[in-house]
């Protein structure tokens, strides 16, 4: 609610108006994932609202938005009673200033923001206690795969900044300060988690994008973070289409299972 104020007082006081309600933040995705010998389904859903920019036409421009980001599993094959697990769930606040460099050629910045988030995976076990009773159920799905149920939370001041190179875009995510919440995983304690966990495996994000064919219909994306490569290549069928195939050696969205490495190879669909 207090989010809402916030806006409504930028709208009204501060020269921002509402130029669109519900939009695309991340590119939002489905796919058929492998990973860990098993097959599942994965979608992200990823949006911002409402979207507030500057009244006054100004060079550069900015932005005032909420997101929201969701990423789930799908295990329609391969659990018994085909569980939808949340992996991640995150809400933030962000300030943007948009240069819209649109020439052709060379260098150009497309956009800075700052940005206050929250993020967890939206799972239930909080303590060791709770974790046995996981690792000792008689659902031997449940059982098997108990740290999918670990929960743990953060949240952070962040800055994010995208450019463009001729046809190479960059993209690069800092998160400086970070704050982890009481929920932490079964296995650790705060300290070991601050030093080696999800502060370091989230601590940046680091993705190029080369676009190539004509009218730029196919790309290639590479990732990098603290533990992890991610290798994109997307592509569109009939001109219409937009497929993807991803490749990586590790999933850190998966925030409560960062310790482990865990390759994976995906194939869907990317919606606009």
């Amino acid at each position: 609610m207090k989010f809402v104020f916030l806006l409504v007082f930028l709208s009204t006081n501060v020269g921002f108006s509402q130029v669109s309600f519900f939009d695309r933040y991340l590119p939002n995705y489905f796919t058929f994932a492998f990973q860990q010998n098993e097959l599942h389904n994965e979608f992200l859903v990823s949006l911002r609202y409402p979207r507030l920019t500057e009244v006054k036409t100004k060079r550069p421009e900015r932005e005032i938005f909420g997101t929201y980001t969701g990423l789930y599993d799908f295990f329609v094959f391969t659990r018994p009673s085909s569980p939808v697990l949340s992996r991640l769930q995150n809400l933030g606040l962000h300030y943007r200033w948009n240069f819209n460099n649109k020439e052709s050629g060379g260098l150009k910045l497309h956009f800075f923001e700052v940005s206050l988030s929250h993020e967890s995976n939206g799972q239930v076990v909080n303590n060791i206690t709770q974790y046995n009773t996981f690792l000792a159920s008689k659902d031997r799905s449940v059982a098997t795969n108990a740290d999918d149920y670990l929960s743990i939370s953060t949240s952070y001041v962040g800055a994010e900044t995208a450019f463009r190179y001729n046809e190479i875009s960059f993209y690069l995510e800092l998160r400086p300060f970070m704050f982890v919440d009481e929920d932490l995983p079964a296995f650790t304690n705060k300290d070991d988690f601050v030093k080696g966990g999800i502060w370091s495996a989230r601590f940046f994000r680091f993705t190029t994008n080369i676009a190539y064919g004509i009218s730029h219909k196919k790309s290639f994306s590479f990732s990098i973070y603290r533990y992890a490569v991610d290798l994109a290549w997307q592509f569109a069928y009939w001109g219409k289409i937009p497929f993807s195939l991803y490749a990586g050696t590790d999933n850190v969205n998966e925030i409560s299972t960062y310790h482990k490495i865990k390759p994976y190879i995906r194939f869907g669909i990317d919606l606009k």
